[in-house]
Order: structure tokens, then C-alpha cells, then sequence
């Protein structure tokens, strides 16, 4: 029986593939598909959920927690100021001969301040096929909203050539206007990197990859379940503008694939829990802003990318409290591995650079609350309830991964 339902999964995930993601994974939090429990032969269930997430840091590379913004600081040398079409070159030069100023030296660096808050808004179904298999899909929607503070840091030795009165001015500038000078510098060195600019505001609806989902139970008893799930995604996620800087994708673009392995033990008012999957992100061809020989950036039409796989786990218990309320602890985690990139026109070492700090790494902890309401009515094992979950999701640690906490609300119709 174990084996015949193994097959199956495996084909069904097959038959689908030919019929699913970019730079930061996440793991879906519905409550629907939480459970190694399916629901009865017969019974439906229609989710809404909508969850809210306000952006302002991200784990770096090495773990550190920085600005959101950090990617887009430049710092301006003394010698690029000299250079600057606005300033008295000999001025400058005359003043760092004066204080004994390297060229080399920073003269002033700007900054970012990158705000993103996200609205999610999804819809789950799911339906009862047999006693043992339950099938569903997913439609996920976010509304996007980046706001971005440019901000200056001017050297002590700069701010002291533009304010001093007894010694020659630097610049025959206001010292708003030294900023400007300072701005136009630094969105030179962002143009030779690649960013044609960065919007102060941006809010734009993206619809996200639709999820078709299967989970057979595999063996269970009185006090456990043990079952095998089953997601495709489809590429129905509009890849991101090649214009765009302020990336926000969660790897969508190519097909994926996972399977996972949930097992839930009950005992009395308790259910503990423990799931673990791996999503295979499959092979695709992707118009991309990429790395030319002359160091600048240019579009390609095709880039080939093959972005990382990616294993999770998480263990949870909930408590009954009574036949209304119940009470959620979780920890999970999550590993990506690093997107490989490759195309006809550019060298692998110049494709290496699209794939710096795409591996992710995130630890987080969740607490939910869940109430049914209204009164609970059952004919033929189809239950028919309303049922609403909040949960509270906050990252621990983590590497290339939002260092931010995320509010969510699920509203669950049984029929």
C-alpha cells in the first residue's frame, strides 16, 4: 500500500512538470497544509489569508543584520570630486595639499534607506479526494511598496572646506549644492554598476506562481499520521523588470517542484509535529540584466539560469485549549543553495558575479492562535466550520534573507 501511493506521488508530480521561481525563498505558512491529517472524502475548504511585512533590514551575507538599502552605498574619493564638473578642480587640489589628503581617501559616501512593506493576499482550496489523499491550489497576490531616503555623510576635512571662512572654499558651492554634487558622483558609479536609478517610490500588484498541491497519508494510526506532500508551481509570476533595482521576487520564474514528509503525533490536547521537504527549482531561460567585457551592464535576452535547490524542516506542537481555541508553537529553517548562471556572449566568471550571495540561510520562530466560530454542524463526515488562524512569524538568523517580522491571517471556510 506504502509503495503504491509512493508511486503515485511520483507520478503526479511528473505528469505536471511539463505544465513553476529568483532571490529569496520563503516558506508558505498556510494552515491547510500544516498537518500530516487530509481531509475526509468529500469535505472542501476555501482559505483566505492576507499577511503584512514592513522591510527595513536584511541579514547579510555573513549573518550580519544591515540596511535594506546597504547594496546601493557608494563612497566618492577626493579624486572624484576633483574630477566633478561642478567643483573648482584646483581648489580641491589645493586644499588636499593643504590638510594632507590622500586622492584615495573617502570624501563623502551615500547612503540608502530602503523601506519595502509588503500586503499578501492568497487563496487556498483544498478537497477531500479519498480517505487517504487530499488535492489543492494555491493563489498568492502581493502588493509592493518601496520607499527610498537618499541620505549624504560628509567627511570631516570636506565639511570643514565647505563651512571654514579662513581658508580658501573648496568649491564655490552652498553646501546643498556639495551634496547634489555628491549625489550625481555616486549615481555615476551606480550607472557603471548597472543601475540606471532608484526610485524614491514604487508600489506595484505581482501575482505570484500559482501552487497545485497533493498529500497522500502513507500510515497512521489512533495517535500518529505519517504522509507524503506534493507542490508544482507554475510560472505565472511576471519576472522582474530588467529596470528594476529594488528587486523583490521569492525565486518565481521557472517550474518547481518539492516533495515533502509531514508526521503529526496527538496525545490527549497536544499535537506535535515535524515536516521537512526538498524543492527542486528546475532549469530555465530568463531575459536578465547582465555583466558585460567592458565592466558595464547590458540586457541579454537569454540568460540560462539554474537557481539553487532548497531543503527545510520545521517542528511545531499546538495545544487544544478547548473545541474553539488552540495555541501554536513552531521552528523552522530553511537552506538555498547558490543560482548558477550561464550564457552564449558572456564568460562564466563574468555570469559568477549574477550568483554573489543568491545561497540563502534562515532560522525562524512562529506563534499562532486559532478560534473556530459560529457553530460546527457535520452530515455524511463533511464538516462544515469557520475557522481563523493568526500567526506571528520572526527571523532568528539567517544569511541573504529579510530581517523581518511577518503578520498573518487566515480565514478558513469548511463546506
Amino acid at each position: 500500500m506504502i509503495l503504491s501511493r509512493l508511486l503515485s506521488s511520483l507520478i503526479f508530480a511528473l505528469l505536471l512538470v511539463p505544465l513553476l521561481a529568483q532571490a529569496e525563498v520563503r516558506l508558505e505558512t498556510t494552515n491547510l497544509w500544516r498537518h500530516a491529517q487530509v481531509l475526509p472524502s468529500g469535505q472542501q475548504v476555501w482559505s483566505f489569508e492576507s499577511s503584512y511585512q514592513d522591510v527595513q533590514n536584511r541579514f547579510s551575507a555573513d549573518g550580519r543584520v544591515e540596511s535594506l538599502g546597504s547594496p546601493f552605498s557608494r563612497k566618492i574619493t577626493w579624486n572624484q570630486l576633483a574630477s566633478s564638473a561642478t567643483v573648482n578642480a584646483n581648489d580641491v587640489r589645493n586644499f588636499m595639499a593643504q590638510n594632507n589628503l590622500n586622492g584615495n581617501s573617502i570624501a563623502a559616501t551615500s547612503s540608502f534607506e530602503v523601506d519595502r512593506r509588503e500586503v499578501g493576499v492568497g487563496v487556498n482550496w483544498a478537497y477531500g479526494l479519498t480517505r487517504h489523499w487530499m488535492i489543492g491550489v494555491r493563489i498568492p497576490l502581493t502588493l509592493t511598496t518601496t520607499h527610498v531616503n537618499q541620505t549624504y555623510d560628509l567627511s570631516p576635512d570636506l565639511s570643514q572646506g565647505i563651512q571654514a571662512s579662513n581658508t580658501p572654499r573648496i568649491m564655490s558651492l552652498k553646501p546643498q549644492d556639495v551634496k547634489a554634487t555628491i549625489r550625481d558622483l555616486a549615481a555615476t558609479q551606480l550607472r557603471t554598476s548597472g543601475y540606471d536609478g532608484i526610485p524614491e517610490n514604487k508600489s506595484s500588484w505581482n501575482f505570484s506562481d500559482i501552487s497545485l498541491l497533493s498529500q497522500f497519508i502513507l500510515a497512521q494510526n489512533y495517535n500518529w499520521t505519517w504522509s507524503l506532500q506534493q507542490v508544482v508551481r507554475f510560472p505565472t509570476a511576471q519576472n522582474p523588470s530588467v529596470s528594476d533595482y529594488l528587486q523583490t521576487s521569492q525565486d518565481q520564474g521557472p517550474i518547481d517542484v518539492g516533495v515533502s514528509a509531514l508526521v503529526d503525533f496527538r496525545y490527549r490536547k497536544w499535537i506535535f509535529g515535524t515536516r521537512g521537504g526538498y524543492t527542486a527549482q528546475l532549469p530555465d531561460n530568463a531575459r536578465m540584466r547582465v555583466p558585460n567585457g567592458g565592466g558595464d551592464t547590458g540586457v541579454d535576452p537569454k540568460v540560462h539560469r539554474d537557481l539553487g535547490d532548497w531543503v527545510w524542516g520545521a517542528v511545531d506542537a499546538e495545544y487544544r485549549v478547548n473545541r474553539r481555541l488552540g495555541l501554536l508553537a513552531e521552528y523552522s529553517f530553511l537552506t538555498k543553495n547558490r543560482d548558477v548562471y550561464d550564457g552564449d556572449i558572456f564568460t562564466d566568471t563574468q555570469y559568477a558575479e549574477l550568483a554573489d550571495n543568491t545561497d540563502q540561510r534562515l532560522s525562524e520562530a512562529r506563534l499562532g492562535v486559532t478560534y473556530r466560530f459560529g457553530s460546527e454542524t457535520s452530515r455524511g463526515g463533511v464538516t462544515n466550520k469557520w475557522v481563523a488562524a493568526l500567526d506571528y512569524n520572526y527571523p532568528m538568523i539567517g544569511s541573504n534573507a529579510a530581517e523581518a517580522a511577518r503578520t498573518s491571517l487566515e480565514l478558513m471556510n469548511y463546506f
